[in-house]
């Protein structure tokens, strides 16, 4: 059965043909990622898929029973609702019930004396019972914590866009579908919820469609990719490692179809300086199968990015911190006595959990911010790019060679040879017409493209890279990595892409969340892997903290005589009442903080007492987890 299915589809922008002729059927076991330069319409299929967008030609059909969720990488969260709300917000009957129920519960706290909202909170309770509903709202929080969104009843207002995100991801995961679709979900996740989803997603039996920059999460969850080329649409039938053995064999016969185009151009180029006559229709045909010929070369030689740019020579000495400190509040240190020294010719990856301090670092490295304490020493060479994550420095109103300009009109290249901007602009795949563009009408890959450009005209030797990965593709990203390699000064990687910290980095600087930072030698994956054996070596307790309702490590076990224990049941009874009264405590911990702006030693106080509510919550809630799942292991083989 086909969930969705596309046939013959077309859509364009302006004159500009964006999909041809695509023809997609999405089954029930479809995991399918999508892969394509910026600009040649993944998103644009992700929406027709999803029924959000209409396209100008073919036939798009879906299953009456295929219920479709859609997260897309931007957002319009309403900032007036919680945490919980936004993510309790759906069409969907059952969530909806929930969500009335917890809007009730927040007005019975304001009017605790309103017989209408009693009576009304009772009503939606006991229908919340009947139907078992309960493990949704739990489920809800389960993914939130797990997406580092442990404060519920926080307003959406006060999240930055990265985690309202996450909040857009974690509704679509806990609703009920057929079909999953998914717009770079890796964006604004760190190395540890990257992990999680993976898992997740790998355990949900439904249909998914994913677009991704991560190469390693994609190869994982997928089992089938799609490529989107000019146009065109392709499909291979496996996960991205069998995309890559399969694309270097096209290859491999486009190169020989190159050089066989190269050797007939060649003699039609002589034919035509002999002074070919367009006086038959023989010489006019051979001619015109000359200039397209030509074209074509032409043409292809233009689909990749060319990086000429030259660096600045550096000394010995990059950069060197002493005992530095930093923070944005008095008590809170983001950094804590950090030292290091970074070597010429070196790449270092920086890795963390989010909210550890990774930009802070970067920024420091950078000079943009002053250490409280300690001293940063940089080498009298030292010239620094700094590459932010949100690409800042972009004026939406500016057109593209305009901002280019603004750089530099003429740069020297390898060879000491002299290009202009816009010249310049063409070796980073934009056309002469796209030059013209104002930047606000870019995509967000070609934003980060031409933000990536302009720090290179600056030739540095020392760079600082926050999130590079975030909204380049495949083919982008590639060539990046290729010239940062060759790069001959100090690269610093702030990222959760795995694959290029595997590819690129020489040591990790892992941030501990305490303000320290530790050093790793070896690979993130390494790493990632130590870590994980650390965790399963610790006693039980914190074994069970790590599971969440997804896992089913235990599918493989014999199901024969499965069942609840006397103290397992009696567990399951008083969690729930637990689980309330753990939220309660947190909740009165919030309000004394509010109260305590002023007094920084009692806020320290009240945080950490808030910061070991919020471990212990999500304790009691893996634990809920864990007996829900195995009670409805045994409900089903009853059946």
């Amino acid at each position: 059965m086909n969930y969705v299915s596309l046939e013959d589809v077309t859509h364009q922008y302006g004159i500009q043909p964006i999909l041809k002729d695509v023809t997609l059927y999405i089954g029930s076991e479809t995991k399918l990622g999508i892969i394509g330069a910026n600009g040649t319409g993944k998103t644009t299929l992700l929406n027709i898929l999803a029924g959000k967008k209409v396209p100008d030609s073919g036939n798009v059909s879906v299953h009456p029973n295929c219920r479709v969720e859609m997260v897309s990488q931007e957002t319009e969260e309403k900032i007036d609702h919680t945490v919980l709300e936004a993510v309790m917000k759906s069409e969907n009957p059952e969530m909806k019930l929930l969500s009335e129920y917890n809007r009730v519960t927040e007005q019975l706290q304001h009017f605790p004396n309103n017989v209408q909202y009693s009576e009304e909170w009772q009503r939606l309770h006991q229908q919340i019972e009947d139907k078992n509903l309960w493990k949704l709202e739990t489920q809800a929080k389960t993914i939130l914590t797990k997406l580092g969104l442990s404060d519920y009843q926080m307003k959406v207002q006060q999240l930055s866009g990265g985690q309202r995100r996450r909040i857009s991801l974690a509704r679509s995961l806990i609703q009920p579908s057929e079909l999953l679709v998914l717009d770079e979900p890796t964006n604004h996740l760190d190395l540890a919820m990257i992990s999680w989803l993976e898992d997740w997603l790998c355990q949900r039996k439904q249909a998914l469609v994913i677009v991704t920059h991560d190469r390693y999460f994609l190869d994982r969850v997928t089992s089938s990719i799609g490529e989107l080329e000019e146009g065109k649409w392709t499909l291979f039938s496996g996960a991205y490692q069998y995309y890559l053995e399969k694309k270097q064999e096209i290859i491999h016969d486009h190169k020989k179809e190159q050089q066989r185009m190269k050797t007939i151009f060649k003699k039609e180029l002589a034919w035509i300086r002999r002074g070919a006559r367009a006086r038959s229709t023989k010489q006019k045909a051979r001619i015109d199968r000359f200039e397209n010929l030509e074209e074509k070369m032409v043409k292809d030689s233009e689909k990749q990015l060319d990086i000429p740019l030259l660096q600045k020579r550096m000394g010995k000495q990059v950069l060197e911190a002493k005992e530095v400190s930093f923070s944005y509040e008095e008590g809170k240190p983001i950094l804590q006595n950090v030292n290091f020294l970074l070597k010429p010719g070196e790449i270092v990856g920086i890795v963390g959990k989010n909210g550890t301090g990774k930009s802070t670092l970067l920024q420091l490295m950078a000079g943009n911010l002053e250490p409280i304490a300690g001293t940063m020493k940089w080498g009298k060479t030292i010239k620094t790019a700094y590459l932010d994550q949100e690409s800042k420095d972009l004026n939406p109103e500016l057109r593209v060679l305009e901002y280019a300009r603004e750089g530099r009109e003429y740069m020297t290249v390898e060879g000491n040879r002299k290009i202009s901007a816009s010249q310049l602009l063409e070796r980073f795949m934009f056309s002469q017409e796209r030059q013209w563009t104002e930047i606000g009408k870019l995509s967000g890959g070609e934003k980060r493209r031409l933000y990536l450009m302009r720090q290179l005209m600056e030739e540095p030797n020392f760079l600082l890279l926050d999130e590079p990965t975030n909204d380049l593709d495949l083919y982008t990203l590639t060539l990046l990595e290729e010239y940062l390699l060759s790069f001959e000064g100090t690269v610093i990687i702030s990222s959760h892409d795995r694959y290029l910290l595997d590819r690129l980095v020489d040591r990790l600087f892992i941030l501990e969340g305490d303000g320290t930072v530790q050093e790793y030698q070896g690979s993130c994956s390494e790493w990632m892997e130590r870590q994980s054996s650390e965790k399963s070596s610790k006693p039980d307790k914190d074994q069970r903290k790590s599971k969440d309702f997804t896992t089913n490590e235990r599918d493989n076990k014999k199901r024969k005589g499965l069942k609840l224990s006397f103290n397992e049941k009696k567990e399951y009874e008083t969690l729930e009442p637990e689980i309330q009264n753990i939220e309660k405590q947190i909740e009165v911990v919030e309000n004394q903080m509010e109260d305590q702006q002023t007094d920084f030693a009692a806020l320290q106080n009240s945080m950490k007492e808030k910061e070991k509510l919020e471990a212990y919550l999500e304790e009691k809630l893996m634990r809920w987890a864990e007996l829900t799942e195995k009670i409805e292991k045994i409900n089903k083989d009853k059946e």
